[in-house]
């Protein structure tokens, strides 16, 4: 059974690395206009704020909730701790909208320090081989994998609703390689960011094989 919450009780929760492209929020906000309806919002008691609640899915819908001034929510209050929490916003979320990587990284970091490996394999959309490619990086160089990450997605000007994130890395050395290699593709070829040039090189590889 739901209840009725104040929107101004609804507060984000800060780890959320979920994301939906404005096209796809327009689509949304359309609906809920015209139908009155919406999913439940998912919340918990705010760790730190009194008689506040805490997102754990439907911080989109809450966003367009307030757009359209809609003032109380219906919302389903689960009473779980910050390891649960984490782990609801690495599951949930993932149903709507797509990940801002260093965000999801972020995440992924604190639920390796809550969970065991082999559980959090079995609970999270990640496959096995991404969490032991992350497992390594955690232990290694994290601070160096977010400043690329924060890198690549810097070079978006515009609104991506489908950023994936792939299932390999690169230590150092190999990045400054293909940094390298991708940069040079840019000036050459006059492509907007690396991303294009990655791109780029693939389809070269292919057509010569």
């Amino acid at each position: 059974m739901y209840q009725m919450i104040s929107i101004k009780k609804l507060i984000p929760h800060p780890e959320n690395s979920n994301r939906m492209s404005a096209k796809f929020m327009t689509k949304l906000e359309e609906n809920i206009r015209k139908s009155g309806n919406y999913e439940t919002i998912t919340v918990r008691p705010h760790p730190e704020r009194e008689g506040d609640f805490q997102i754990l899915n439907g911080h989109h819908r809450v966003e367009i909730l307030k757009k359209i001034e809609i003032e109380e929510v219906k919302c389903d209050v689960w009473k779980v701790n910050d390891k649960e929490a984490r782990l609801l916003i690495a599951t949930l979320n993932r149903l709507e909208g797509s990940d801002v990587p260093e965000l999801r990284f972020s995440l992924l970091k604190h639920l390796i320090d809550d969970y065991d490996f082999s559980e959090l394999e079995a609970l999270i959309p990640e496959s096995e081989k991404q969490l032991e490619e992350f497992m390594k990086l955690h232990k290694e160089d994290f601070k160096e994998t977010q400043r690329i990450i924060e890198e690549t997605v810097s070079h978006f000007e515009c609104d991506i609703p489908d950023l994936r994130i792939m299932d390999f890395f690169l230590n150092s050395n190999q990045y400054h390689l293909v940094s390298a290699t991708l940069d040079q593709l840019m000036t050459t070829r006059g492509l907007r960011n690396k991303n294009d040039a990655l791109c780029e090189l693939a389809t070269c590889y292919q057509s010569k094989n």
